[in-house]
C-alpha cells in the first residue's frame, strides 16, 4: 500500500458529515468501538474513501494506517450518537402516546378536548413509525446480514375501541423494549457479549419493524374512528 498523511476530499467529506450529525468525542463509546461488525463496516468505509485504482486495476491509499482507524473510531462514535438519539426520540414519542391517550379515555366522548387529545395521540404514534423506521433503516445498513422486516400483520383485537387499544398500545411498548435491550447489548453494554448470531431470527431490527406497523394500524383507526 502506499500512504501519505494528506487528508483526502471523500474521506473529508465523511468526516464533516459526522461532525454536524450530532458527533461526540472519541471515548464515549469505547465499547462500540470494538464491536467487529461496526469497526469492519467503517474502516471500509474509510479505505474506500482514501483509495483510488490505476489504469491496471492496482489500488493506492491515501493516508496512514493510524489516520484511518481514527477516523473509524469518529464514525463509530456519531453513528452510536446518532442511534442513541434516534432511540431516545422514540421512546419520547411513545410517552406522548401514552399521555395523549390517557387525557382522552380520561374525557367525556363530547368533550370539546378528547378530539384535540385523540388527534395528538394519532399524531404520536405516526411519529412513533416514522421513528421506528428510521432507526431500522440505520440498523440495516450495518447489520446487512441479518433480517430486518417481517411478516408480521398487526391484528386489532375486538373489544379494542371499548379498552382504548390497550393490549396494542402493550404491544408497542414491549416490542420498543426489546429492540432497546438488544441494542444496548450489542452496541453499549461491555458485559453483555452478544454474537451476531445470536441476532438471527427475531432481533432490534424486526422488533422496530412491528412497532412501526402496530403504529401505523393504530393512527389509521383512530382516523378512521
Amino acid at each position: 500500500m502506499n500512504y501519505r498523511y494528506t487528508l483526502p476530499s471523500k474521506l473529508l467529506v465523511l468526516v464533516v458529515g459526522g461532525l454536524f450529525s450530532g458527533f461526540v468525542f472519541p471515548d464515549t463509546f469505547e465499547f462500540g468501538r470494538q464491536n467487529p461488525i461496526l469497526r469492519n463496516y467503517f474502516l471500509q468505509r474509510c479505505l474506500e474513501a482514501t483509495s483510488h485504482t490505476d489504469r491496471y486495476g492496482r489500488r493506492y491509499y491515501s493516508g496512514n494506517t493510524r489516520f484511518i482507524e481514527r477516523h473509524a473510531d469518529w464514525l463509530i462514535d456519531d453513528f452510536l450518537a446518532g442511534m442513541s438519539k434516534k432511540l431516545g426520540a422514540l421512546k419520547t414519542h411513545f410517552s406522548e402516546v401514552q399521555r395523549a391517550r390517557e387525557e382522552a379515555l380520561s374525557l367525556a366522548p363530547n368533550h370539546e378536548g378528547r378530539r384535540k387529545a385523540q388527534l395528538r395521540w394519532k399524531d404520536s404514534l405516526k411519529a412513533v413509525a416514522d421513528q421506528a423506521e428510521d432507526l431500522r433503516k440505520m440498523l440495516s445498513f450495518i447489520l446487512m446480514d441479518l433480517d430486518n422486516k417481517s411478516h408480521f400483520t398487526p391484528q386489532i383485537k375486538g373489544d379494542a375501541n371499548t379498552s382504548g387499544f390497550q393490549s396494542e398500545i402493550r404491544f408497542i411498548e414491549e416490542q420498543i423494549a426489546k429492540a432497546e435491550q438488544r441494542i444496548n447489548d450489542y452496541f453499549f453494554v461491555p458485559t453483555h457479549e452478544v454474537n451476531v448470531e445470536n441476532l438471527k431470527g427475531e432481533n432490534m431490527m424486526i422488533y422496530l419493524y412491528q412497532v412501526r406497523k402496530m403504529s401505523k394500524k393504530l393512527s389509521e383507526e383512530l382516523k378512521s374512528g
